[in-house]
């Protein structure tokens, strides 16, 4: 028989390719309403009014500058999601991938939605809002319609610098901490060109942004806006540019970076390096780092809030020197690390750890940590003994976000900094009777409480805003009473001051500023309020940290490219009396006559950039009318941002930062636009403020209703004619969901190849919805799938065409109790109705075939009911899991009924382990094993073939044979990977057991393979595997026979196995190519390859 479809090969193997993954875990339904401004629609729960209402003035104040500087009005309404925290953000269903801690938003392609969380900060959260502005409109200009968009995911990939370092520079500008890890790059020397990323992902972003801002003082302010113009135009960075600056990119990227050099490194003889000033306990992973060898030890490239204990000896503190996030001990003395204490990211109880917003807390007696680690959706306090590593209490406290926990000197309370209700204040747990105090109430972000040795005092930091300071939303130093009283600022400046800790004897502070440019570390005696420098840094530190006695201090520092931790003998001593020199940028925000981003005095000349580059700068003039007729110029949009809620008391105060929140931040800079006229965007927006506000001006507020929009859509159709009969084939599919993703509906109709006078003989289909908002993911689908296929000549005088109708209805419920932890089940019942038409001629001399007509063959129906429990917490690599366990285990039954003659029940069980080895090298191993019988006075159909590989290329292009029978069709599976043999060849008849081991290693054999033909394209490395895999199949397990004698010696005889080695390549960051040569084992040492395309088991 020749099978001719994909399909009926991907059914057969649901064993070989059995559902793994973690899980994005809605913990219960959250009540969403929404608001409309002018251009948005902004979707928020319940008690996050406030900051909706702050977002739709921000991101319409935002929109107005976003469109003067490119030039462009929105064709239509952008919809944003706002989370009251980045717990339950992680939770969307916008995007159903997992979402880490790092991400602070994401704008999705086709819809334009803005999804973005509430830290607390409403400067990050103004910050976040504009960033993801800049991609709505982006991708609105330039991906304008749903097909537009979804064209646009294939066919153009803009740049990460140039997407990225546009949303920044529109959203900041130029700012401290932007020039700190630029200063960085240009001194340690890993910043390259902008062709090639400026080195790293996250340069992209800030040496973008720098990018952008050299771009509008060398080249104009316009030619910003005219980039991103001609990027629309041309689908071309090199081309885009070169049209609005008249110069070559590479260039100009090379005049950038001189520009850096010229600005940075004259710090380094003003200012020191870390190792200068203290000893280095850790070390990082340097910048450009890509594979140590086998006998090299993994180096982190995070190492950061160290916690030194009460006592001295050792140092608590987060580091990703593994695979995941983990707190260390280590020797305060040495740096030789004592042990791992937890780890994040492989179990539902450490979900993640918060390792760059919150810190570690040390008992007074130096026995026991405290920390903050996420589990089930929620923040949760931890408090676990250093010596035995047993977790001691874990403390729930209601909060949407928790971080920064400290204990008082008794180890009676325990202070830290929460977030509820989009308000984050300063918090006191009693671990004695479990009450929950709140010492400050006020919009302001509060963060980083410390306890004195003594406990008469919290020091926190708050971000606070002023009128009188125009908007520089800083932080800045407070002191406050553990019950809540005599509440004083330390600190008043245009700076940040943070991260503070007491002097041995209660009457100092060290703490981190950034006055001169630099993160520095400062002491300060309270009762002068006098601040003295520490250190003098080139790049900044962070986090101090120092024992009871005072005798050093730990504090992490970021130095090319990494965070690493030192010590520093006897801070006390190194105070100076005199202010440090100010960086060059910082220099500029205190003079105004100064500018940072200076125009060099020669420019290149336009006729040799564009001599250099190929081509003529006036060569691109013919396509100016393609750009006339796509932008517009900017609006200007009238809304009331001065009136309140009055559903929502007004609450400022002095340290509420809201109050400066429409002003110009003087420490963002940017170089100053042109003043343009703008004219009034005529479409249907929302112009009158009446349309959105209420008469007291606080926006209309609606229950949100879902509406679904298209996600996705493909279509294609052919057809076939010749003098005897003609075919047509095609296919179409699409996906739809609400705003928010909690409801998704998908259809497809499929016809394969049929003749036009039968067309329903080959028509598919497949529908499906699914519920999310819950815990509990439900889905209800109905499939009807044809298969058609041919039967070999018999004996080349006659041969059969089958045609298959299978119906399937099914409901679908998976309960995830974690990230990587579910139950799920389906049951469904499906009909199958077969007919056969059957060609047939008197002899091989004649050559036509003669049709005998078609005729019902078999119908039945059955039902099944399945289940299965599910683990997986791996980490993937870049051709597969390279760490973590997975397990499935599950089985179900098919009850025998009136209208099936099968009733049978099966299980199995899947089992992986992945051993992490120096970064890039992992030994996998698995076994997975499964049976089936008979039940009811059934029959059982459920057989199990051996052999092959997943997603060998071979079987698609070439015949697979296997009888025809119902049973070998839609109720058995394939068992793979066998290598060594070819698909379901190990045991041609199938069994009802199986049983089947796989053992790989892992390793690279090359990075950076760049290829000329038939184009240009780079594979960032080639990985190598080793291979064995072995099992075997039995119906009777009195009949299995491992092994026989043969001439003195014994083979394998029902044990199958093959042994080989193989190369992988991921293409494009998509596929995975592999390439297999096994050797079949016990028979006579045949040899089979495999080219297939999927990731490793």
């Amino acid at each position: 028989m020749v099978k001719h479809t994909l399909f009926m090969l991907l059914l057969l193997s649901t064993f070989a390719s059995a559902q793994f993954g973690g899980n994005k875990v809605q913990y219960g339904k959250k009540e969403w309403s929404y608001i409309r401004s002018a251009h948005f629609d902004i979707y928020f729960t319940e008690k996050s009014r406030r900051i909706a209402s702050f977002a739709a003035d921000e991101l319409e104040r935002s929109l107005r500058l976003i469109s003067k500087d490119i030039h462009y009005n929105i064709k239509k309404r952008i919809p944003v999601i706002i989370y009251k925290s980045h717990s339950d953000f992680e939770q969307t269903n916008v995007i159903l991938d997992d979402i880490g801690e790092g991400t602070g938003g994401f704008t999705e392609l086709v819809k334009s939605r803005i999804v973005v969380p509430f830290s607390g900060s409403f400067k990050d959260f103004r910050h976040v809002l504009h960033h993801e502005l800049v991609h709505g409109v982006m991708f609105d200009l330039m991906f304008e319609g749903v097909l537009n968009a979804l064209r646009a995911r294939a066919s153009f990939h803009i740049p990460l610098w140039a997407a990225e370092g546009l949303a920044e520079y529109e959203s900041a500008g130029w700012n401290l901490e932007s020039d700190m890890f630029l200063m960085d790059a240009v001194i340690s020397g890993y910043i390259s060109e902008p062709r090639e990323e400026f080195g790293s992902l996250y340069l992209a972003y800030k040496a973008g942004m720098a990018f952008y801002n050299f771009l509008a003082v060398q080249y104009g302010p316009q030619s910003v806006g005219d980039f991103i113009k001609y990027l629309t135009v041309y689908k071309d960075v090199e081309k885009a540019f070169l049209r609005a600056t008249h110069a070559d990119l590479k260039n100009a990227g090379a005049r950038f970076l001189l520009d850096c050099k010229k600005k940075y490194w004259p710090e380094l003889g003003r200012r020191e390096t870390a190792g200068e000033v203290a000893k280095r306990l850790t070390l990082h992973r340097p910048a450009g780092y890509f594979a140590p060898r086998l006998d090299e030890d993994p180096l982190a490239h995070m190492n950061m809030q160290p916690a030194v204990s009460p006592d001295g000896n050792t140092i608590a503190y987060f580091s990703d020197r593994g695979d995941f996030d983990a707190i260390y001990l280590m020797d305060s003395r040495s740096g030789r690390i004592l042990k791992k204490l937890a780890e994040a990211g492989s179990s539902g109880q450490f979900e993640s750890f918060h390792t760059f917003s919150s810190g570690i807390g040390w008992s007074s007696d130096s026995k026991n940590i405290i920390f903050v680690s996420k589990a089930d959706g929620q923040d949760l306090l931890r408090i676990m003994e250093v010596k035995s590593g047993k977790m001691k209490k874990s403390l729930p406290c209601a909060m949407d976000a928790i971080e920064s926990p400290q204990f008082s000197p008794d180890n009676k309370k325990v202070v830290f900094a929460g977030m509820r209700d989009a308000v984050s204040d300063i918090f006191i747990f009693d671990l004695q009777n479990g009450r929950l105090n709140r010492l400050t109430a006020d919009p302001a972000f509060d963060s980083r409480p410390r306890f004195s040795w003594d406990g008469k005092w919290i020091v926190f930091e708050s971000e606070v805003g002023d009128t009188a300071e125009k908007g520089c939303n800083n932080f800045d130093l407070f002191l406050i009473r553990p019950d809540g009283t005599e509440l004083t600022r330390l600190t008043h400046d245009p700076f940040d001051d943070r991260m503070a800790c007491f002097s041995t004897d209660n009457k100092s502070l060290y703490f981190i500023s950034n006055r001169s440019g630099v993160s520095n570390l400062y002491g300060m005696a309270l009762d002068s309020l006098l601040p003295h420098p520490v250190t003098n840094l080139f790049t900044g530190c962070f986090t101090p940290s120092l024992p009871q006695d005072g005798r050093f201090i730990a504090f992490t520092v970021f130095e090319n490219g990494g965070w690493d931790i030192y010590r520093m003998e006897e801070p006390q001593k190194k105070a100076r009396d005199t202010a440090l020199p100010l960086t060059a940028y910082a220099l500029s925000l205190q003079d105004s006559g100064r500018s940072f981003w200076e125009k060099y005095a020669v420019l290149p000349d336009p006729a040799d950039t564009v001599k250099k580059s190929g081509g003529r700068a006036d060569s691109l003039k013919n396509d100016s009318g393609r750009v006339a007729d796509t932008l517009t110029t900017a609006d200007t949009v009238r809304t009331d941002t001065t009136a309140q809620d009055e559903e929502e008391p007004d609450r400022m105060t002095l340290r509420d930062p809201m109050n400066s929140f429409y002003n110009d931040d003087p420490f963002v800079s940017r170089p100053r636009r042109r003043p343009e006229k703008a004219r009034v965007d005529t479409s249907a927006f929302l112009q009158d403020s009446v349309a959105y506000k209420n008469p007291n001006g606080a926006y209309r507020e609606a229950p949100y209703e879902p509406r679904f929009s298209v996600d996705a859509v493909s279509a294609m159709i052919g057809a076939g004619f010749s003098p005897s009969q003609s075919a047509i084939m095609g296919q179409t599919a699409i996906a739809l969901s609400d705003v928010l993703g909690n409801h998704h509906l998908q259809l497809m109709l499929n016809l394969s190849g049929t003749s036009i006078e039968n067309t329903l003989d080959g028509l598919s289909g497949y529908a499906a919805y699914y519920y999310l908002p819950y815990q509990a993911d439900v889905g209800v689908s109905l499939y009807r799938y044809v298969n058609i296929f041919g039967d070999e000549p018999v004996p080349l005088l006659r041969y059969d065409i089958y045609y298959d109708a299978v119906q399937n209805a099914a409901l679908d419920v998976s309960y995830p109790f974690s990230k990587f932890f579910r139950l799920e089940s389906d049951v469904g019942v499906t009909w199958i109705n077969r007919s056969v038409q059957r060609y047939v001629r008197e002899s091989a001399a004649q050559k036509d075939y003669e049709s005998l007509g078609r005729f019902p063959e078999k119908t039945m129906t059955h039902y099944n009911i399945d289940g299965a429990a599910v683990f997986d917490n791996t980490l993937w690599g870049a051709v597969g899991p390279v760490n973590g366990q997975r397990l499935r285990v599950g089985g179900g039954v098919v009850p025998k009924s009136a209208s099936s003659e099968y009733g049978y029940g099966y299980g199995y069980a899947d089992l992986r382990r992945y051993f992490h080895y120096r970064k890039w090298y992992s030994l996998a191993l698995r076994l997975t094993g499964g049976g089936s019988t008979d039940i009811q006075g059934g029959r059982n159909p459920m057989r199990f073939y051996l052999g092959g590989t997943p997603g060998n290329l071979r079987y698609f292009f070439a015949p697979y044979l296997m009888d025809n029978s119902i049973e070998s069709n839609y109720f058995s599976s394939l068992i793979m990977p066998l290598r060594g043999y070819s698909l379901g060849a190990a045991n041609p008849e199938g069994s009802n057991h199986f049983l089947l081991s796989n053992m790989e290693f892992r390793f690279p054999v090359v990075n950076n393979i760049t290829f000329f033909f038939p184009f240009t394209f780079t594979i960032p490395y080639m990985m190598g595997a080793l291979f064995w895999d072995i099992g075997g199949a039995w119906d009777d397990p009195a009949d299995f026979r491992a092994v026989v004698a043969d001439k003195g010696s014994f083979t394998f005889h029902d044990i199958k196995s093959g042994l080989g080695f193989g190369l992988r390549m991921n293409l494009f960051g998509a596929l995975v190519l592999k390439w297999d040569h096994a050797y079949r084992l016990g028979e006579h040492h045949l040899s089979e390859d495999y080219f297939s395309l999927g990731a490793e088991f």
